[in-house]
């Protein structure tokens, strides 16, 4: 039988090994991707159970009665109230909601990129400290039969200064003891010879084209610097834009209690005009079936008022979402009712005058002049790089020798030989200079593109605020026509109960008119509304969100974050 090799083992016992590591490779990744912990979720879904089987099988059907209404709970005692007024509302908005908290570092960050880029000027020192011992034929010294052995000790030190206007000045100085002896065998032929040589030197690079100047070389810190001020500006769209949409939100809520409100009401009156019928109908005024109309009627109101808090339930939950508060859970037990009230005070407004105002004021102007300042140091950058390379150089030493440390610092010091210097200049141009063309029109059309960009924003702004002003004037003149309607409801009820009593009316005239009345209170509710989020639709069109609502802008420091 023939026995395997020592180096086909060796082989075997290798790849066993490269399997064994790769196994353990690929374990710890599966591990911190949550592999090994069973089927990942993404893989399972797991059915819906949307009730409870009874025990023949059958599908349990709902209970008739629908489960109890925010007021219901208000007045059982199983709910708390917590009242929210529209100034607690924004500071807890401000204070808690996670997005904006996000939005908050985007300065900061932008902020450490330009201490980034300023790092282009920062000195650079440099020092080494070495020892060497070299031996080598002295045939070139006309002594064959020898070695030379030689030996280094010291150290260097520089100082690396780049310029803002490009180039640099570096400094530079350095010690060293050097000790020189022949040898033949181990015996030393001759004294060794001991010296300490030390130097002082400064070199300047200066460009005078390519390279040369602020915008080559601080340009870059200069973009930086824009997109950190670009930085604050989007934190400040995204304040006002979540601002009006939240105080939105919170006018909703504002609705759908009010609404909450006029639902209660109307199926009150809904009951009352049952009891008054079936009082009528019992004394003969009513035939008995007018009964059934306004029991129907009851009915209505009740799936409105159904609606009504669902859509008030739904309300208070896009509100605890945005407050973000520990003490106001979504679950039903924490009821929020609004306590800031509509404000329908009628307006005069100057077009002309307020689309001023936003040209001043929109985030989205004031981005796109930033925007266009960057581009214009871009295209600075972009033509400062077309020109060719030429570098001024020129240097300057002295050098110290003794056979002392000290005494040779001495000599350098006192000038006692002659400084070494040198100037001169390089030239480079690269044939074509395509990089550097395409740059330069690269950062033509992006500024043009800006450019055009900027004005399509100011057209946008300025048809924004007589947008805005059309739909103020629009839902104020909808406010002042719902109040005749809901007058003339009230009005038309009142007659009609009237007639009722008399038997002159019928429970279907009755219903109409408490359907009227419904309708004109919701639709003076909604224009009402309308009204408050048109005023914030003028305010956010006019850049003005954030002044109206007592808000600044304030980046967060990492240190408050936590970082």
């Amino acid at each position: 039988m023939k026995v395997p090799s020592r180096s086909f083992l060796a082989q075997v016992l290798i790849e066993v090994a490269l399997l064994w590591v790769a196994g353990c490779a690929a374990s710890w990744v599966d591990k911190q991707a949550g592999v090994d912990a069973g089927p990942p979720r993404e893989q399972s879904i797991p059915a819906a159970h949307l009730g409870t089987p009874r025990p023949d099988g059958r599908r349990a059907t709902m209970a008739e009665d629908p489960a109890p209404s925010v007021l219901t709970l208000l007045a059982a005692g199983q709910a708390r109230l917590v009242p929210l007024g529209l100034d607690r509302f924004r500071q807890d908005l401000l204070q808690n909601n996670l997005q904006l908290q996000v939005a908050r570092l985007g300065p900061e960050i932008a902020a450490t990129r330009v201490g980034a880029e300023f790092g282009r000027l920062d000195a650079t020192l440099r020092a080494s400290v070495s020892a060497v011992q070299e031996l080598e034929d002295a045939s070139s010294n006309n002594r064959p039969t020898e070695a030379l052995e030689s030996r280094y000790t010291g150290g260097e030190m520089g100082l690396s200064l780049p310029l803002a206007t490009g180039g640099s000045i570096d400094l530079g100085a350095d010690l060293y003891s050097y000790e020189t002896v022949y040898l033949d065998g181990e015996r030393r032929i001759d004294p060794s010879e001991k010296a300490y040589p030390t130097n002082l030197s400064a070199t300047i690079t200066l460009p005078l084209l390519e390279g040369a100047g602020y915008d080559a070389n601080l340009g870059p810190i200069a973009v930086a610097a824009i997109d950190e001020r670009i930085s604050v500006v989007d934190l400040r769209n995204l304040l006002t834009n979540l601002l009006s949409s939240s105080e939105q939100v919170y006018w909703q809520l504002v609705r759908s209690w009010r609404a909450m409100e006029i639902q209660s009401t109307i199926l009150d009156l809904a009951l009352q005009t049952v009891a008054d019928i079936e009082a009528l109908a019992s004394g003969g005024v009513l035939p008995a079936f007018e009964q059934d109309r306004a029991r129907l009627t009851v009915s209505q109101r009740r799936a409105a008022v159904i609606q009504a808090d669902f859509d008030l339930r739904r309300a208070m939950r896009a509100v605890k979402v945005l407050v973000n508060r520990p003490d106001v859970p979504l679950d039903a037990g924490v009821v929020v009712q609004p306590s800031s009230k509509v404000d329908t005070r009628g307006l005069v407004l100057d077009r002309a005058r307020l689309a001023e105002v936003a040209l001043e004021n929109r985030s989205e102007l004031l981005r796109a002049d930033l925007a266009l300042r960057q581009d214009e140091v871009r295209l600075a950058m972009a033509r400062r790089a077309l020109l060719p390379r030429l570098d001024l150089q020129g240097s300057i030493g002295g050098l110290g020798i003794e056979e002392n440390a000290t005494d040779s610092i001495e000599r350098l010091l006192d000038g006692e030989f002659p400084p070494s210097w040198s100037v001169g200049l390089s030239f480079s141009v690269p044939l074509g200079n395509r990089t550097a063309r395409s740059d330069l029109a690269a950062a033509q059309i992006a500024r043009s593109r800006t450019e055009v960009q900027s004005r399509q924003i100011q057209l946008d702004v300025v048809q924004e605020v007589y947008d805005a002003v059309d739909r103020i004037e629009t839902v104020w003149g909808e406010v002042a026509a719902y109040r005749r309607g809901e007058r003339e409801a009230l009005r038309n009820l009142k007659g009609v109960r009237e007639l009722l009593r008399l038997g002159a009316s019928s429970a279907l005239e009755v219903s109409l008119a408490i359907g009227d009345l419904s309708d004109a209170q919701l639709a003076l509710l909604d224009s009402e509304i309308r009204y408050q989020v048109a005023l914030i639709q003028l305010a956010q069109a006019t850049g003005t969100a954030l002044g109206r609502q007592a808000v600044e802008v304030l980046p967060v420091r990492l240190e408050e974050s936590g970082g």
